[in-house]
Parts: structure tokens; C-alpha cells; sequence
């Protein structure tokens, strides 16, 4: 919690600023596009991570996690991310569905890199 205080405080004192070793510090405006292999897509500068899940019918909750990548310490993660094509920066750490359902509900998450896990922005969608 500190943490995130002390990176909120620099970036309120410093607007636009990057923070040492971490990347910029906010991201927004997490986009999907059509298909079954959409692009995500953001602003406001890169990730260390993107999770896709899918989501139960009845409870409305994240079930397990369907497609994943994470930087591999070779520079951060840019938008746009194509589902199931990871960037060569990254390494897959699931791989479960790397083709997405037509007609089911799922939620994608990504995070700046330096936030805590769970920070971050998501959005959920349906691939028609």
C-alpha cells in the first residue's frame, strides 16, 4: 500500500514524468478488437502484463486463465497485443485458448509495469 502511495504522490508531483526502472506510470482507455483473436490495445505507455479469462455464466466471475503473456525482460509489453501472438519481448505463460469462443464472455487485464497485481485496468468482452 505504501508503494502504491509513493508511486500515486510521484506522479501527481512530477505529471508526465516516468518513473525510474518502472515505465510510465499510469495506462488507460484498454480497448478489444473483433474476433477471435482480437488486438488489445491501450494508452499511456507499456505493460509487463496481459491476462485474458473467461467468465462464468452464472456467478459473473473470472474463471481460470486462458491466455497470458508477460515481458521477458527485454523491454515492456507496447499496445497492440494480438490474442494469442505474443510479441517477441514476451513470453506465453498460458496458452490454454489461443483461439477465443465465439459467443462467450471473457475479461482481459493489463498492467503498468511497477503497479502491484492487483492494479491495472480490465475490460470484459464478447467476441461475436
Amino acid at each position: 500500500m505504501r508503494a502504491k502511495m509513493l508511486l500515486t504522490l510521484t506522479a501527481i508531483a512530477f505529471p508526465g514524468c516516468d518513473v525510474p526502472n518502472f515505465g510510465p506510470v499510469s495506462i488507460a482507455n484498454l480497448r478489444v478488437g473483433p474476433g477471435i483473436t482480437p488486438e488489445y490495445s491501450w494508452d499511456g505507455g507499456n505493460i509487463d502484463q496481459l491476462r485474458v479469462w473467461r467468465v462464468n455464466d452464472a456467478t459473473q466471475l473470472t474463471d481460470s486463465v486462458v491466455w497470458s503473456v508477460r515481458w521477458n525482460n527485454d523491454g515492456f509489453l507496447e499496445s497492440p497485443i494480438r490474442h494469442g501472438n505474443p510479441p517477441r519481448n514476451a513470453r506465453e505463460s498460458v496458452r490454454v485458448e489461443p483461439m477465443l469462443t465465439a459467443g462467450v464472455t471473457y475479461e482481459v487485464w493489463v498492467r503498468a509495469p511497477g503497479l502491484f497485481e492487483g492494479s491495472g485496468l480490465t475490460k470484459r468482452f464478447t467476441p461475436p
